[in-house]
């Protein structure tokens, strides 16, 4: 069939030449099967009488018509929704399958019948054409006008028209996430083929984020990362985020490294639309459609579902420094509860005390708190979700390449069970496990209290567990970690402050036997097992806890510790703390036994990380352990620890200070002039006297000086006046 290339003039029915402008793009999209659209209104054949439009709430218009016969025109008038700077508009005409081979063709005017924008042909009938006008701006009328290209009379038929508001398909008009300091989601909708949705993220030099698309329904999705110039940095399509629940299909995740800080672009589309320009908003090509969740964050990022609940909730792993995550290093993973998130006060507390104390190793937080709200049945549905928050963490950790023995996890209330859950799913378990007043048992699927479903010291290599003994906490769960302990006068969400503040204070007598190095060395304290009973008139008494700390009035310090104690007697019988010592090396001495703690005999005696001579006894036995050390002038810091024969060994340690300060050399100085003698010894020489004497024969007399010496600077100095002969002069300590 021949061809028209011609347009029309909204003004009247008659052709007229048009300048089509030059940077017009042609769109081929595919749209849905069924489509819903309101009828044209005839006669609508001039801007005149053209039928008024308008955009849905998804920002579209859609509406059916005819061109019939071939000379007929159909006018339609739109206003833009209110929005700031300039975006695109997407026109789309659609022949039908009942039409009459319509070839069709699409103009744009402005409010004054001033031509814009113009699509004639794509060359053939029942083709889709597709104009793409990018300056289009908010609140501002526009014509569109729809028609046939044919000379024929049989190129008519009917249509579907389609306008689309683009507002973000170009740097310009990018949707700003902010800075990547922790994981953002946000969802979005591929409207057509050629559509792209750009997103801005602003980043710190060195940051690595993660980008990840989920969650799409139709869309087979793609992903471009832009620097601010338009330029690739990298694409993906299809690729597997970390998570047992991404599958490898159409989704698509990126990962990316950034060299210099600054705002990136990050653009999503339909696979197959992949040369699209982000700056200028054309080179589209035809993808797929539909929607999309997009998820950026600075760590691992991911969803889990409360059983028997049809929704997806961000979980996400991210470092407190917000640098890439690394593994095979110590990592410390910090969990939070029911109702609760990284950013809580007590939350933050133990995460910033761990930094602190742990200088130079890998801190992160576990972020669940979607799923950990979730109401249910009176307030505790979010239990339900333990299990596979547990299991998303486990292999998004393993997907990143870590062990269990870089892993050390620290988990409050529902989050130690978390953590447990975490632990269970790493082949050999974790390193460490330690459980803030683990949450007590609600209505749900989930019931941590059954036998076997929690046990901390199985699931690691070493465990701490402390229990508030109120109705918040188990107290059944804390007992199955390697040590457990009672903390009273505090409540529920205390017991994390408390725990920070002895990690902070290792210098308190209770802030020593909590310090991570023990936790790390697995070294047991100085108590007997299974000592203690955890009882409320509202819960059965469970036994198995080895100490009871008793908190301060605020219920975030402790006060002090209860225990029966197993570790070995240590003394240091030679010195005392705080000894002023004038001479060095010295020999330290004492004694060591387990006689009353359990007769298991002394293993050795360190002194200083060193083992001291015969620091070993049988049973009930005595060490009479001693060793050499030498000073250093001031203050020198010795540290005693007796290690008992127990297969897991109880120690004693006994730190105390001794001030070396060596006896300067005993040196007179003396100096003449010529009536007066002045002799001079240092300061630092007390309780010496000044004696002369007139000849140095073996029976010869000293005599003391009674001119009392005067300070300068450094010295003691005396000084004679007159003539004072042939003499010798010394100092003397009596």
């Amino acid at each position: 069939m021949s061809k028209e290339p011609v347009s029309h003039n909204p003004w009247s029915i008659h052709p007229v030449k048009f300048a089509i402008i030059p940077k017009l793009l042609a769109l081929i999209v595919a749209l849905p099967s069924t489509l819903r659209a309101a009828p044209e209104s005839e006669p609508n054949d001039s801007l005149a009488l053209a039928d008024a439009v308008s955009f849905d709430a998804n920002g579209i218009v859609s509406v059916t018509g005819a061109i019939f016969p071939r000379q007929d025109l159909d006018v339609f008038r739109v206003v833009t929704p209110p929005q700031q700077g300039t975006f695109s508009l997407l026109f789309e005409i659609v022949p039908v399958a009942s039409d009459r081979a319509l070839d069709a063709w699409i103009q744009l005017y402005d409010a004054t019948g001033n031509p814009l924008s113009s699509k004639i042909d794509s060359g053939g009938d029942d083709i889709r054409e597709m104009l793409n006008f990018t300056q289009a701006r908010g609140g501002t009328t526009y014509f569109v006008v729809c028609g046939s290209a044919d000379w024929s009379s049989s190129g008519s038929g009917e249509y579907v028209l389609r306008i689309v508001t683009d507002p973000n398909d170009q740097i310009t008009e990018a949707t700003p996430l902010g800075q990547a300091i922790q994981t953002v989601s946000t969802s979005g909708q591929i409207d057509s083929p050629t559509d792209a949705d750009l997103y801005a993220v602003t980043v710190e030099a060195g940051q690595r984020l993660s980008f990840d698309i989920d969650n799409t329904a139709g869309l087979d999705s793609l992903i471009r990362l832009f620097d601010r110039a338009g330029n690739q940095l990298a694409t993906n399509d299809n690729a597997r985020g970390p998570g047992p629940e991404e599958i490898s299909n159409v989704n698509s995740y990126l990962e990316y490294t950034f060299g210099s800080s600054g705002t990136y672009y990050l653009g999503i589309s339909g696979a197959g639309n992949a040369t699209y320009n982000p700056v200028t908003g054309t080179g589209d090509s035809s993808g797929s459609v539909g929607s999309y969740t997009l998820v950026v964050s600075p760590g691992l990022a991911g969803a889990a579902r409360v059983n028997g609940v049809a929704t997806d909730y961000l979980v996400d792993i991210v470092r407190t420094d917000r640098k890439r995550i690394v593994p095979q290093q110590r990592t410390w993973v910090i969990i939070h509860g029911r109702n609760s998130s990284r950013s809580k006060p007590n939350i933050s507390a133990v995460t910033e005390a761990i930094v602190a104390t742990r200088p130079g190793e890998q801190v992160v937080t576990l972020d669940w708190s979607g799923a950990a709200a979730y109401p249910g049945w009176v307030g505790f549905g979010g239990e339900d979700a333990i299990e596979n928050v547990g299991a998303w963490a486990a292999a998004a950790l393993a997907s990143r390449g870590f062990s269990g023995k870089d892993l050390n996890l620290v988990g409050h209330s529902w989050g130690s069970y978390v953590a447990d859950e975490l632990a269970e799913r790493i082949p050999g378990g974790v390193n460490s496990i330690t459980a803030l007043d683990a949450a007590e048992n609600a209505p749900g699927g989930y019931s941590p209290e059954d036998v076997g479903v929690i046990d901390f010291g199985r699931d690691s290599e070493f465990s701490w567990a402390f229990h508030s003994d109120g109705i918040s906490g188990s107290n059944v769960t804390p007992p199955t970690a390697d040590e457990a302990f009672i903390v009273t006068n505090s409540d529920h969400g205390n017991v994390v402050f408390l725990f920070a503040d002895l990690l902070l204070n290792p210098q308190n007598p209770i802030g020593r036997l909590f310090s991570l190095a023990n936790l790390l060395l697995g070294s047991l304290g100085p108590w007997v097992a299974d000592q203690y009973v955890s009882q409320l008139s509202v819960e059965n008494p469970v036994g198995g806890y080895e100490a009871v700390i008793v908190a301060g009035p605020s219920g975030t310090s402790a006060q002090a510790i209860l225990y029966v104690t197993n570790a070995p007697i240590l003394a240091v019988t030679s010195h005392i703390s705080g000894a002023l010592v004038p001479t060095s090396p010295v020999t330290l001495f004492g004694t060591a036994t387990d006689a009353g703690r359990g007769g298991s005999g002394i293993a050795s005696v360190t002194v200083n990380g060193f083992r001291a001579a015969n620091g070993s006894a049988a049973q009930s036995g005595v060490a009479n352990w001693s060793t050499q050390l030498n000073l250093s002038a001031g203050a020198n810091l010795i540290e005693v620890i007796a290690f008992d024969g127990g297969s897991k060994p109880a120690v004693t340690t006994n730190r105390m200070t001794l001030h070396y300060a060596p006896t300067p050399e005993a040196a007179l100085s003396v100096s003449m002039e010529e009536q007066s003698l002045t002799l001079a010894w240092s300061v630092g020489l007390t309780g010496y006297a000044l004696q002369y004497a007139d000849t140095l024969e073996s029976a010869s007399k000293w005599h003391s000086i009674s001119v009392a010496p005067i300070t300068v600077g450094t010295s003691n100095v005396v000084t004679l006046e007159g003539d004072q002969g042939r003499r010798f002069y010394r100092l003397l300590k009596p």
